[in-house]
């Protein structure tokens, strides 16, 4: 009997050694493979350089940093992502100009121009990769929404400490990211945690995130639902709604039904709707690149007949005779005219009419995994993943999950010495371990939300026509 007491108490002390281990043990792992202070600067030096260089020869540039490298989520290994964009000037010859520019640069090394649909030139900069592309920077709203989400989630950064973790899980031990490889690419990932998160709010760290991803995912029909940042929502029932953002909001509507206590919720969704109408505003479809000043001008043209052609006129008349005592008509020289003009587009771009007037109205594609862009619904996410690669991903997921659950079972049950339990998990991240060769440094994931949102507005306000030009968001 005595025998029994002591092995119970034992194994009492082992789930509660065990416990505290893991836990230590994952957030060591997160020190060495994600942003801390040092990795953050010395990336945000190489962007300066870069930056400095393209614009003392092409002073009209923006150069607009997005992705993980703005939001915080990085890798330790990951490139850093930023657009050149040159409203004034066509794609080409800017693409052409910064690649003659780079080339001139002593220390960037592995210069390669892919001259693609959208353009993009790879580099390298004291170890540090970098993606340059040559199209209009609506990166920067998706860097926004993550951060929006962090804040959403709280928990001490668990949606960032999170998505570290799978990202480095997918990318370095079951090699299940990459949309040039026919895999997920990272924005998929980063909606399906967010939305894994939103689904099991119980979840209060990274290693239970991973856990729950590699179980839903990996036994989720993909070809026939699609996964939202809100829920998942059937092919048949999402194709019977006219657009791909008509089924986004019944999603919020049903989502927000059941939080609606959640006041953080109910803003984040007011959020993201606000960001849609921009991000829509920003497609090349809706306005040209070469910038929307002349666009405007042209909605509030006599022949221009349209809804916005209506909002702009009425804006202009208000502001014409509220600042020049004059209606917005010939009466107002060039200057007056985009003094006006541009008070209208800072002024509607904060506001709602954004959403009312520039909504994603394009279908869905659908292809073998379906996974709906939150600022673009009818952009499909998962749409570079092959039918092979469908399979080799899920079955990597049950591995992964199974794998992880026996770990767990074994460690928290009392099964395992401290030692076994940490061995057992340092080999699920063998490669990640064999790849990290710094000490552990404390993460850095906070950003200045108010800062980005100025940076987008920038963006945004550039490409509706007002001047500016050079470095946006160089936190």
């Amino acid at each position: 009997m005595a025998e029994v007491v002591l092995d119970n108490e034992i194994r009492a002390a082992r789930q509660f050694q065990n416990a505290i281990a893991l836990t230590q043990r994952c957030d060591c792992l997160l020190q060495l493979i994600g942003p801390t202070s040092e990795n953050y600067k010395l990336r945000q030096d190489t962007f300066k350089l870069i930056s400095q260089q393209i614009l003392q020869r092409l002073p009209s540039a923006l150069l607009v940093p997005y992705g993980s490298f703005v939001s915080k989520c990085y890798l330790f290994n990951s490139d850093i992502d930023f657009c050149c964009w040159a409203p004034s000037q066509d794609v080409k010859e800017t693409f052409v100009a910064v690649q003659k520019i780079l080339q001139s640069i002593p220390d960037i090394q592995q210069i390669q121009p892919i001259d693609a649909e959208v353009p993009v030139i790879k580099c390298s900069y004291m170890g540090i990769g970098c993606d340059i592309s040559f199209s209009q920077p609506a990166g920067i709203l998706t860097a926004y929404m993550l951060e929006l989400l962090d804040q959403t989630i709280q928990k001490n950064h668990l949606y960032k400490r999170s998505l570290v973790l799978i990202q480095n899980y997918c990318l370095n031990e079951s090699h299940t990211l990459g949309s040039h490889n026919f895999m997920l690419s990272s924005y998929a990932l980063r909606t399906m945690v967010a939305f894994i998160l939103f689904q099991q709010p119980q979840i209060s760290s990274p290693l239970q995130t991973l856990v729950a991803f590699l179980d839903f995912f990996g036994n989720f029909d993909f070809e026939n639902n699609v996964v939202t940042l809100f829920g998942v929502m059937s092919q048949s029932q999402f194709q019977f709604f006219q657009s791909s953002q008509q089924a986004l909001s019944e999603l919020q509507k049903q989502f927000g039904e059941n939080v609606k206590q959640n006041l953080q919720i109910v803003k984040l969704i007011q959020q993201i709707n606000h960001l849609i109408g921009l991000r829509v505003s920003c497609d090349d479809k809706y306005l040209r690149q070469n910038g929307y000043f002349d666009v405007v001008l042209s909605l509030l043209d006599e022949d221009n007949k349209t809804d916005l052609h209506e909002f702009f006129k009425n804006q202009a008349t208000t502001v014409s005779e509220k600042q020049f005592g004059v209606k917005f008509d010939s009466q107002l020289d060039f200057a007056q005219q985009q003094e006006i003009t541009n008070n209208i587009v800072a002024k509607f771009i904060k506001s709602k009419d954004v959403l009312h007037y520039f909504k994603d109205e394009s279908s869905f594609s659908f292809k073998y995994v379906n996974v709906s862009d939150p600022l673009l619904p009818s952009n499909n996410l998962g749409k570079s993943v092959s039918k092979q690669n469908l399979n080799r991903m899920q079955r990597a997921m049950q591995m992964g999950c199974l794998q992880l659950q026996q770990l767990l079972h074994d460690g928290l049950y009392g099964d395992q010495t401290v030692v076994q339990c940490l061995a057992e998990f340092d080999t699920m991240f063998v490669n990640t371990l064999a790849l990290v060769s710094q000490s552990p440094k404390q993460n850095d994931f906070q950003v200045d939300d108010q800062e980005l949102y100025q940076a987008i507005l920038k963006v945004v306000s550039v490409g509706f026509g007002l001047k500016s030009k050079g470095v946006v968001w160089d936190k």
